[in-house]
C-alpha cells in the first residue's frame, strides 16, 4: 500500500529492478544475433510469444492476458510493465502471465525488453486495452509466418483509423512512403514478426515506435501482410495525448523519410496537398457529422447562384470561353472537362473569385436560419473544393460536398479528383456524374450503417431532383414554384425562393420527427 500511495518511491525500485532485466536483455540480444541464423524450422507449427507493453491498464489487461492465453498458437504471455502505479502487475499475473517490469523509457523500450524475454520464434505484440476481440487473432496473425509468406504482419480491424492515423500518419505515407499506404492501421500495435526481422530494427521510445518498425521492416526487404482480425476496441485519448502522439508520429515518419533520401521540398508540399485533400473529402466529412442530425442539402449552383455559376468563375478567371455547365444532367464529364480548362490556374487565384462572386444576401439569412432551428446545412456543387469551400465559409453553411482538383505547387494540373460522394452507389443517380442524387444516398447509406441521421432533406431546382430515389432523402423541396411539379411530387413541397424555405423545413420536421436538436457546430 505504501508503494501505491508514493510513486515516486515505487518508479525509483522499479528503476532499480529494471536495471537487471537491462542487463539480461542484452545479454540475450547478443546472444539472440549469434544464433539466428542457425535456427531451423519447427516440425509442428511454431508455437508464438506474445509481449503486452503496459501502463496503468488495471482495467483491461487482465482479459487481455486471458484472451491471449486461450489462443492454441500463444506459448507464453509476457507482459512488460512499464512501472504501473495501479494493480496492472498484480492483474496479469493472476491472469497467467509472466510480468516484468521495464526500463521505464517507453512503449518502444518495453517492446524491446519484451523481445528479449520471449521465448520462440515468433512474437506477437498485443496493447494492454483491447476489448471485443474475435476468437483466435494470434493465429491468424502468426499464419503468413508459419507459412513463409510474410516476416511482418499488421493486423487491420474494422474499428475506424484514429485521428492521429487519418490526419498525420496516413497523409505522410502516402507522399514519402506510397508503397505503405494501403496498409489500414499502421499505427496500430498489434503485430506479429519474427525475432531476426525485429532485432534488426529501430524500437522508438515513444509513440512513433509501431510506425518506424512498419518502415524500417520495409525497408529492410521484409515481406510485409495484412491480416483482417474483425472489430476491437480501444481505450480513447485524450486530446492532448493525441497531439502529443502526433508530433511524434510525424517525427518518426520524417526521420525514416530523410534516411532514405525522399525528404525534399517537393515532398513537403506533397504531403500538405494529401493533407488538405484528406481534410475535404466526404469521409472526414461524415466523420463530423453528430449522430441524430437533421440534414439539409442546398445545390449551391442552381439555388444560390440560379445555374449561371460557370459563367461567372470563367469571367472572374479571365478565361477565353465559360466553363461547360456542371448542372446539366446530360454532361456527365462535365468535371473532368473543367478541370483540364483549369490547369495552370493558381489555387489563390480560384479563392480570390469566391469571394468575389456576388449572390442573394437571402442565402446566408436562410442558412443562419436553419441552423437556428437545429440543421447542420450542407452545400453540393460541381465546382471544385477551392471555389466551394470558400463559398461554403461565405453562406455560413457547415459543409460543403465537391470534387476536387489535383494542384502541383499549389497550381491546378488539370486532374480531377472525384469526391466520394459522387460516386454510383445503389439508390443513387446512375446516369450522371457529380449528381445530388448519389450525395443523399451515401448520406442514407452513412446513416444506416454507422451514423444515424434523423432528416435527410435535399433543396433544388427540377434538374436536380429528377434522380432522387423515394426513400432516400426524407423530403425533397423544390426552389422557385413556377417551374413544372416534380416527378417526386408525393414528396415534393415547392417554396418560391430561399427566403421561404427555413418555414417550412421548421414544418418537415414538426411533422416527420420530433423537433431538431441543438445546432451542430462540430461540422463547421
Amino acid at each position: 500500500m505504501k508503494l501505491q500511495a508514493n510513486p515516486v518511491f515505487h518508479r525509483l525500485l522499479c528503476r532499480i529492478d529494471a536495471v537487471l532485466a537491462r542487463l539480461r536483455g542484452a545479454i540475450a540480444r547478443f546472444s539472440g544475433r549469434q544464433r539466428v541464423h542457425h535456427a531451423r524450422p519447427h516440425a509442428l507449427p511454431a508455437p508464438v510469444s506474445v509481449v503486452i507493453p503496459a501502463l496503468n491498464e488495471e482495467r483491461r489487461i487482465a482479459d487481455v492476458v486471458r484472451y491471449a492465453l486461450s489462443d492454441t498458437a500463444c506459448a507464453e504471455v509476457i507482459v512488460i510493465d512499464d512501472c504501473s502505479i495501479d494493480a496492472t502487475r498484480e492483474r496479469a499475473e493472476a491472469a497467467g502471465a509472466r510480468v516484468l517490469t521495464s526500463a521505464m523509457l517507453g512503449k518502444g523500450e518495453s517492446m524491446l525488453e519484451g523481445l528479449d524475454a520471449a521465448a520462440h520464434d515468433i512474437v506477437v505484440y498485443l496493447d494492454g486495452d483491447l476489448a471485443g476481440m474475435q476468437p483466435d487473432i494470434i493465429s491468424k496473425l502468426a499464419a503468413p509466418i508459419r507459412a513463409g509468406s510474410a516476416e511482418l504482419v499488421k493486423a487491420a480491424f474494422g474499428r475506424a483509423a484514429g485521428r492521429v492515423t487519418e490526419l498525420a500518419a496516413k497523409p505522410m505515407l502516402r507522399v514519402f512512403f506510397p508503397e505503405l499506404a494501403q496498409l489500414a492501421q499502421p499505427l496500430g500495435g498489434i503485430v506479429a514478426a519474427r525475432k531476426a526481422l525485429l532485432r534488426q530494427l529501430k524500437f522508438e521510445a515513444g509513440y512513433g515506435v509501431d510506425v518506424g518498425i512498419l518502415i524500417d521492416a520495409h525497408r529492410s526487404g521484409a515481406r510485409i501482410e495484412q491480416v483482417d482480425i474483425g472489430t476491437i476496441e480501444h481505450e480513447s485519448q485524450s486530446l492532448a495525448a493525441l497531439a502529443d502522439m502526433a508530433v511524434e508520429v510525424n517525427r518518426v515518419i520524417l526521420d525514416r523519410a530523410a534516411a532514405a533520401g525522399r525528404v525534399t521540398i517537393d515532398h513537403l508540399q506533397a504531403m500538405f496537398e494529401v493533407q488538405r485533400q484528406e481534410r475535404a473529402s466526404f469521409e472526414r466529412t461524415a466523420q463530423r457529422l453528430r449522430p441524430g442530425s437533421h440534414i439539409v442539402l442546398i445545390d449551391l449552383d442552381t439555388v444560390i447562384f440560379g445555374g449561371n455559376l460557370h459563367i461567372k468563375i470563367a469571367e472572374g478567371l479571365g478565361l477565353p470561353a465559360p466553363l461547360v455547365d456542371a448542372t446539366e444532367p446530360s454532361l456527365g464529364n462535365a468535371a473532368r472537362v473543367n478541370a483540364s480548362l483549369l490547369r495552370f490556374v493558381p489555387r489563390d487565384k480560384l479563392r480570390a473569385v469566391a469571394n468575389s462572386l456576388t449572390f442573394d444576401p437571402e442565402a446566408v439569412t436562410a442558412v443562419n436560419a436553419l441552423k437556428r432551428q437545429g440543421y447542420t446545412v450542407g452545400l453540393v456543387s460541381g465546382y471544385f473544393q477551392p471555389l466551394a469551400e470558400t463559398l461554403r465559409k461565405r453562406i455560413f453553411a457547415d459543409f460543403v460536398i465537391a470534387s476536387d482538383l489535383s494542384f502541383t505547387h499549389d497550381v491546378a494540373d488539370g486532374a480531377l479528383l472525384q469526391c466520394g460522394a459522387f460516386g454510383r452507389i445503389a439508390g443513387g443517380c446512375q446516369r450522371h456524374s457529380d449528381c445530388t442524387a448519389n450525395v443523399a444516398a451515401h448520406l442514407r447509406l452513412v446513416s444506416d450503417e454507422r451514423l444515424p441521421l434523423r432528416l435527410i432533406v435535399v433543396c433544388g431546382r427540377q434538374g436536380q431532383l429528377e434522380c432522387l430515389q423515394p426513400g432516400v432523402p426524407d423530403a425533397v423541396v423544390l426552389i422557385d414554384s413556377s417551374q413544372p411539379a416534380s416527378r417526386r411530387s408525393d414528396v415534393s413541397l415547392r417554396v418560391n425562393s430561399l427566403a421561404d424555405l427555413p418555414a417550412v423545413l421548421a414544418a418537415i420536421a414538426r411533422r416527420t420527427l420530433a423537433a431538431p436538436p441543438e445546432s451542430d457546430a462540430a461540422a463547421r
